[in-house]
């Protein structure tokens, strides 16, 4: 990312469609607790599984498979199967299965997480219900009051940033960086949470050297207004007129991926800017991002990775705070305006470039 500024006064030609998929993962629905859905997807194949019950409460699982129609319709028949293996007992061979009706889940076009589901298994009636992601693992008691948005950005993560759309592009449509969050806390002045971390120093690290946060800084938080994330990173660069430029990152990241600034929208997207402008006033580019390293890796140096090695590495370099967080930390409110969102970006900025020496 360390290029001239120029090409910020480039209009943005936007495109008029974008890459979307539903999450994988388990499915429930919330006002409906003890019932759960297993949802598969594979290229444009989806497999579900759904966790049930017969009409008289004896559980059992029904599955269904077929090709998605488009990106965001799914219909099969729903298959019950009988003569299942119980826990801990010996094998009984291959359970039989027997179809009992039909099933279609309507995918939000506009959310990968959320969906509405139609049973069709006579001699019930056909029934409708809204489905989305479950959601367990980004939530830890220790986090106290931070909301899950933020904590959810805790890991590594991979970006690709479009250029294709800049007109003057020289020799690359796409560029790449690495976003590395691993600790997060409240301010009080912008009543904000934050998670903070770095560009690390290469593509294959996934720890906050000293002179990766002293270079290449990053603080973000989230948007309630928005429904985004925002990252400013120190870009360790300055344009023509010897100012300090930024990264500005805006997008609504999932589980494990975010893209932006592909409808034209005004759905975010990244852009540089000079440390202290509004990045708003900036032609904002599309990126897609996708997770590749856990919280729990960044921060203690073990756990799912891109790493083959079982054996924690040296997270000395970067010093953490010892003291918990308190369960009566202040929560981010929603903004009002634009004017709350930069004075939360000025405060990322400071945390940023605070590291500088």
């Amino acid at each position: 990312m360390r290029k001239r500024s120029s090409w910020l006064l480039a209009t943005l030609f936007c495109s008029s469609s974008w890459a979307y998929q539903p999450e994988a993962g388990l499915w429930w629905n919330p006002a409906e607790s003890g019932t759960g859905f297993n949802i598969e997807i594979q290229d444009n194949a989806l497999a579900l599984t759904a966790y049930l019950g017969e009409a008289n409460g004896a559980p059992v699982f029904y599955t269904a498979y077929n090709l998605m129609q488009g990106n965001a319709l799914f219909e099969a028949s729903v298959y019950r199967y009988s003569g299942v293996q119980c826990a801990g007992c010996s094998y009984p061979g291959v359970p039989s299965a027997q179809t009992v009706g039909t099933v279609r889940i309507a995918f939000d076009a506009n959310d990968p997480q959320r969906g509405t589901l139609t049973w069709n298994v006579p001699p019930q009636p056909i029934r409708s219900i809204p489905i989305q992601r479950f959601l367990f693992g980004e939530i830890r008691a220790e986090d106290g009051n931070a909301p899950v948005e933020v904590t959810k950005m805790l890991g590594e993560w991979h970006l690709t940033l479009d250029f294709s759309e800049w007109p003057n592009y020289s020799a690359f449509r796409y560029s790449a960086d690495v976003l590395v969050l691993d600790e997060f806390s409240y301010d009080n002045g912008t009543r904000t949470w934050y998670y903070d971390g770095c560009r690390p120093e290469t593509s294959l690290d996934a720890t906050c050297t000293t002179a990766a946060l002293q270079y290449n800084s990053a603080s973000g938080f989230y948007n309630a207004t928005r429904q985004r994330q925002v990252t400013i990173i120190d870009d360790n660069s300055v344009n023509s007129q010897g100012q300090q430029m930024c990264v500005y990152l805006e997008a609504r990241a999932l589980s494990h991926d975010f893209s932006a600034g592909f409808t034209g929208n005004g759905d975010g997207g990244f852009t540089l800017y000079p440390c202290g402008a509004n990045p708003m006033n900036y032609a904002m580019y599309p990126l897609k991002g996708f997770r590749t390293a856990s919280r729990t890796f960044v921060q203690e140096g073990y756990g799912p990775s891109k790493r083959a090695d079982s054996q924690p590495f040296d997270t000395t370099q970067r010093q953490r705070e010892a003291a918990p967080l308190k369960a009566d930390i202040g929560k981010s409110e929603p903004l009002t305006g634009v004017a709350e969102l930069l004075a939360q970006i000025r405060a990322a900025e400071a945390r940023v470039l605070a590291k500088r020496r």
